[in-house]
């Protein structure tokens, strides 16, 4: 009896985690082949697209501000990525780490990406696309431990089911704001 009590309460906390309609929640960043997000600079208006493909190492993230080609996988709530320098995973994005808590990321050969102090600085920001459309996100605050001249991560926001909607970085003319135009996910 002990034991279907414990089965039963199991599948309510399972069922829970999924979310009311039994659908797995959304992905924050979708990585599947052909996934393609485009943005456009707020202060300039100028392109710049984020995409995913599948090649024979695995799948490949292009575009992702200061890592211009990423081997990437998804483990549990993590988005991690293969450093070729360590050739290791590393951790890059913890979307299961709680509003607060900060990690360690070290890609020995990026230049926004090494030596680097992320924080989830929210698990519920309110960040607007290009049209002005709001959405509920996850947004990564980035602090680079090294010296790097007029260049580095500021901020991410994720949203569920849409993956990057807006990126802060620094430039040598300031910061730049990149924000979500459109979006196709297969």
């Amino acid at each position: 009896m002990t034991r279907l009590i414990s089965v039963g309460l199991l599948a309510i906390v399972l069922n829970t985690a999924a979310g009311a309609s039994g659908q797995p929640r959304p992905s924050p960043f979708p990585l599947a082949d052909g996934n393609r997000w485009t943005f456009r600079s707020v202060e300039l208006n100028g392109a710049h697209t984020i995409s995913v493909e599948r090649a024979p190492q695995g799948l490949m993230l292009r575009g992702l501000p200061g890592a211009p080609s990423l081997r990437v996988r998804w483990v549990g709530q993590t988005v991690q990525a293969w450093d070729t320098g360590n050739e290791r995973w590393e951790a890059i994005l913890r979307f299961g780490e709680p509003a607060g808590g900060s990690y360690r990321v070290n890609l020995a050969n990026t230049l926004l990406w090494r030596n680097l102090v992320v924080t989830v600085a929210s698990k519920r920001a309110r960040v607007e696309d290009h049209t002005g459309r709001e959405r509920l996100a996850t947004r990564f605050v980035f602090a680079s431990k090294s010296k790097i001249a007029d260049a580095g991560l500021e901020w991410m926001a994720f949203a569920p089911g849409v993956g990057p909607v807006r990126i802060a970085e620094q430039t040598i003319a300031g910061t730049r704001e990149l924000a979500l135009t459109g979006h196709r996910l297969k």
